[in-house]
């Protein structure tokens, strides 16, 4: 058994209304390097959320249009969607638009397991949890005592608690 990291399947693909009723559900693993991955969800994306902003989705959206994809095209055509990748980046081509959907894809599949965002956090939430972590001005940003990883994520005007992208506050002073 493989130590890498597992994901999914986040939905079952193949629900169609006019088809005949389910058997079974079968389950399929797929072992993908990182930039497999990428060339899988850039494909994914375009079919199905060419018109949503890749930060806007959320995780089992993104998920959710890697699997479409494998389950459409399986592996037959990855080789040639790796290469179109590689194409791209070595032209330097799409060079910002293919930056935010490595971003996107990252949250949904983050290197280190554990590290991904849970499915029942709003995107606003997330939003303003990134403005606390990188220092948005407009964020209060005030550590966590013992989760400095976690700081407030409310906006900078008066509040008496802090509270955390996942619920949690605490009592604090003014912003250091």
């Amino acid at each position: 058994m493989s130590t890498l990291p597992v994901y999914g399947p986040t939905d079952t693909q193949n629900v169609h209304d006019d088809q005949p009723a389910p058997h079974l559900v079968v389950h399929v693993a797929y072992q993908l390097s990182r930039e497999e991955l990428l060339a899988v969800f850039i494909h994914g994306y375009a079919t199905t959320n060419l018109g949503t902003e890749p930060h806007g989705m959320t995780v089992e959206q993104i998920r959710y249009d890697v699997e479409a994809y494998l389950a459409d095209t399986s592996l037959l055509y990855l080789s040639d969607r790796v290469e179109e990748l590689r194409a791209q980046q070595a032209a330097g081509k799409d060079a910002a638009r293919l930056h935010v959907l490595a971003k996107a894809m990252d949250r949904a599949y983050p290197a280190k397991p554990g590290k991904a965002a849970p499915a029942a956090i709003h995107p606003e939430i997330l939003d303003w949890h990134r403005g606390a972590v990188e220092g948005d001005p407009a964020v209060c940003g005030m550590p966590q005592p013992g989760q400095p990883a976690f700081p407030c994520l409310w906006n900078r005007s008066a509040h008496s608690d802090h509270r955390d992208l996942l619920g949690r506050t605490w009592r604090g002073g003014e912003r250091p």
